[in-house]
């Protein structure tokens, strides 16, 4: 958006005269780099209400004189949102918090300070932050009342702060011990100088979110006696940082500040898993796919609804345990690996394992709330976590591929899972049959959807593609091939001629049905004496028959083959609904692809359209509106359809500045006008 100089809004406004804006400009254009509100304020030209108002007819918001921010009740569900530290540094004051929208409305001096906003959505969790203008004074009054002066310290004989100056190295570290007992860490500052180790220290939580705003530490450690009485902490700090890994330890030294990343340590262990699942003879193939398919889902479902890194990474874990509890073959696993503690348990398999390779975070626990929940004990809703990996659990195994309204899977049984969980469920079943083909080419390595009964060559072809760049997809059966494809499209399809419920024949013709969907590779495997020729095969569209048994590298070279011939045809149209993808996640997945693409918007009779060219934003049309007043106006849009084009290059170029700038204006211009503003 365009905003009038500060000036010319000073003279309209009657603020200043003409000719007081050329004694301001030729002051700035003398001195060093200053703003123009401080310049006409110093030369007495203008007061602080006076700039105030000027700002927020600049940037079109509303404006808050000191007596309202005097006499303002700030909510503590708005302040208690986003740590003191951030808001001292960036002067932005929540006040205000709305449950029904994620809305967080803040007070500030400065409305150009983008990066402040950004800083304080992203620690709150709101979807946007709608803000207000005040005096620099009265902000700063409003500060000192709700966190009392800025300057730390006091008269002799008071308490210490509660915030204590952090050693200058802590910016150079990248791992934060927190230790709160004054001789423990003595001991480990001295332990860990004697090992040379790079580990930093806090002696209270509340200078760990001071910490936090150095993006260069990375995790927290913590002995697991305190942990759980620093819940709201721990909370507070993946405001400040969502990406932090919180690691509790039983008792640590220095040797333990270097601990295992949540990341790699699931890795480990689902590559544990992978293997026991692939080398061993899984004859119902099933219960495999259907394992898989719950862990994606169950990770998606984590992280959006909002959980960190450790947390994420356990739900999945624990989804997988849980599914593979099903699997005959692995009881011996079971009882060649020691006996959980507590006795008879739900999920022994999960319990051996993770007594045997303990995870860096509290997976017992988790699994002990998700018995619970499945004996009946407990509110529904208690434990998010378990919640999740029950939600998940039911969903896959009622469902089938591409049906994406989660509480119609569940049924009569909805009820009986927590309604967070169930739409946010929903929302990933909605976001997968949107949002793929807006993701970048090769983004997580192409995908392959193989429907293969023998589980020999199924476990093959698992390992091979996924050596050769592939992730693959399984369909336990011929009908679910086509429904699988239609919500995410693979580069190439493998399978076998004969499958239960739909062959291949009726693969392909469901495969034409479904539009963009047969442009995909499809190879099939045949028995030696199959039916169904290979020239009839080929006839209906297939992009190669093989006779089994089928050499594993002749099989691999085909797959990519036929890859590379299909993914110039890959580039095809994506269509939908913005009741479920909104226009302003579209945007942000294309332009974080780095995608080409144009985006052609339909609401009633109004028409627009959004020019991306390699990630970034470059045109914008809405009616007879040009440039950022357009994109403001399509972004505003909450009901219609989209069409995209991807590989088309937008006709012209009216939007300059950076890509997330424009979003994030179009974005808060959108609720300053929804609410009247």
């Amino acid at each position: 958006m365009d905003y009038a100089p500060i000036g010319a809004v000073c003279t309209t406004l009657g603020l200043l005269t003409p000719g007081d804006v050329v004694l301001v400009l030729q002051r700035l254009a003398t001195g060093e780099r200053r703003r123009f509100g401080d310049v006409a304020i110093e030369m007495g030209l203008l007061d602080e209400a006076g700039l105030a108002r000027a700002l927020a007819a600049q940037h079109r918001l509303n404006l808050l004189p000191d007596a309202a921010l005097d006499s303002l009740a700030v909510s503590d569900a708005a302040f208690d949102r986003v740590p003191a530290p951030v808001i001292r540094r960036h002067g932005l004051v929540p006040v205000a918090w709305n449950d029904d929208c994620d809305v967080l409305s803040v007070v500030g001096s400065d409305p150009t300070a983008t990066a402040g906003v950004e800083a304080v959505r992203a620690c709150s969790g709101a979807r946007a932050v709608r803000c207000f203008v005040g005096t620099r004074s009265g902000v700063t009054a409003l500060l000192e009342r709700l966190l009392g002066p800025p300057e730390e310290g006091g008269a002799a004989g008071e308490p210490a702060p509660p915030i204590r100056a952090l050693p200058s190295a802590l910016v150079h570290e990248r791992v934060l011990v927190l230790e709160m007992d004054e001789q423990r860490a003595r001991l480990l500052k001295r332990l860990d100088g004697v090992e040379e180790g790079t580990a930093a220290f806090a002696s209270d939580p509340a200078q760990v979110i001071q910490a936090l705003e150095d993006a260069r530490i990375e995790r927290v450690i913590l002995r697991e006696e305190v942990a759980e009485a620093l819940d709201d902490w721990i909370d507070a700090w993946r405001r400040v940082r969502p990406d932090l890994v919180i690691q509790r330890v039983p008792a640590f030294g220095p040797s333990h500040a270097s601990g295992v990343d949540a990341r790699a340590s699931s890795a480990f262990h689902v590559a544990l898993l992978r293997f026991l699942l692939t080398a061993a003879e899984v004859r119902d193939v099933e219960v495999r796919v259907r394992a898989w398919r719950a862990v994606e889902l169950a990770r998606a479902t984590a992280l959006r609804l909002g959980l960190g890194p450790d947390r994420v990474e356990a739900v999945a874990l624990a989804t997988l345990l849980s599914e593979m509890e099903d699997f005959a073959f692995l009881r011996p696993v079971v009882q060649a690996l020691p006996a959980p503690a507590g006795g008879d348990v739900r999920f022994p398999l999960a319990r051996a394992l993770v007594g045997a390779f303990p995870p860096p975070w509290d997976l017992a626990r988790l699994l002990d709330a998700l018995d619970a929940r499945l004996a009946g004990g407990g509110p529904v809703g208690a434990h998010l976590d378990a919640e999740i990996v029950l939600t998940v659990r039911a969903v896959v195994r009622q469902g089938q591929a591409g049906q994406v309204d989660a509480a119609a899977i569940l049924g009569d049984t909805a009820i009986h899972h927590a309604p967070r969980v169930v739409a946010g469920v929903a929302s990933v079943l909605r976001w997968e049959s949107l949002h793929t083909d807006a993701a970048p080419a090769g983004h997580s390595g192409e995908v392959v959807l193989v429907a293969v009964r023998d589980p020999d060559l199924l476990s093959a072809l698992e390992v091979g593609l996924a050596q050769a760049g592939f992730h693959v997809l399984l369909a336990a059966s011929g009908p679910d091939v086509p429904r699988i494809a239609a919500w995410h499209p693979p580069a190439c399809i493998v399978a076998d001629l004969d499958l239960p419920g739909l062959d291949g024949r009726g693969i392909l013709a469901a495969l034409r049905d479904e539009g963009g969907a047969r442009r995909i590779p499809v190879l099939l495997l045949a028995a030696p004496d199959a039916r169904t020729t290979a020239a009839q095969v080929l006839e209906d569209g297939a992009e190669d028959v093989l006779v089994r048994p089928v050499a594993m590298d002749l099989l691999l070279g085909k797959v990519k083959r036929a890859v590379a011939r299909g993914r110039t045809a890959a580039e095809a149209g994506i269509r939908g609904s913005l009741a479920d993808l909104p226009l302003p996640d579209l945007i942000q997945t294309l332009t974080l692809g780095g995608r080409t693409a144009v985006v052609r918007v339909r609401s009633g009779s109004r028409q627009g359209e959004i020019g991306i060219v390699k990630g970034g934003l470059v045109s914008a049309r809405f009616e007879d509106d040009r440039g950022e007043a357009a994109l403001q106006h399509v972004v505003a849009l909450d009901k219609g359809t989209f069409v995209v084009t991807i590989g088309e290059i937008a006709p012209e170029r009216n939007l300059s500045g950076s890509t997330e700038w424009l979003l994030l204006e179009a974005l808060r211009l959108r609720d300053e006008a929804a609410r009247g503003g």
